[in-house]
């Protein structure tokens, strides 16, 4: 059986909760069970674009006091981008490629932290995974939060592509 990982992103500007999200969505991911290794996309989608991703799974298990630390850590630690895709059916490359990274990774959920732009962005995926029939499209498969973890106090753009569970 492959593996089911899963990938995460921070996109638009830097703000008090955006570290605390990216914190409470690796914790939540690895006391799920739900998935093998939780990958980083670097500045936002521009990551899985240029193929810049990080194995965050590696570095949490090499230094235990990381997400303590990342919680009240100012900044973006992905970084961000204020980069828009495409709508699909003018040019869809970008969307070939993204969804064969999720395939090449296998991943079967994305995570992507942000504002109204990133949301656009995830819609935008959204859609395009339905069309082709995307496991990572396929809502019933993907929670955000295992009900054991605690959540950030303040989560107002977090979403789970496609859809926002809160558990």
């Amino acid at each position: 059986m492959s593996p089911k990982n899963c990938m995460v992103a921070q996109s638009g500007g830097p703000t008090v909760a955006i570290n605390a999200s990216l914190a409470g969505v690796i914790d939540g991911v690895m006391r799920s069970d739900m998935y093998d290794t939780v990958y980083g996309s670097l500045n936002g989608i521009t990551g899985i674009l240029n193929n810049d991703l990080t194995n965050l799974s590696e570095l949490i298990q090499q230094n235990s006091e990381y997400l303590d630390r990342l919680k009240v850590t100012p900044a973006m630690y992905l970084g961000s981008c204020r980069y828009k895709l495409p709508n699909y059916l003018d040019d869809d490359s970008s969307y070939v490629f993204i969804f064969k990274q999720f395939e090449t990774y296998h991943i079967d959920a994305f995570f992507y932290i942000g504002g109204n732009d990133s949301m656009d962005t995830v819609l935008k995926l959204s859609e395009y995974g339905k069309k082709i029939g995307s496991p990572v499209s396929k809502p019933q498969s993907h929670f955000l939060w295992h009900p054991s973890v605690p959540r950030p106090a303040r989560l107002p753009h977090l979403l789970q592509m496609p859809w926002y569970r809160n558990r």
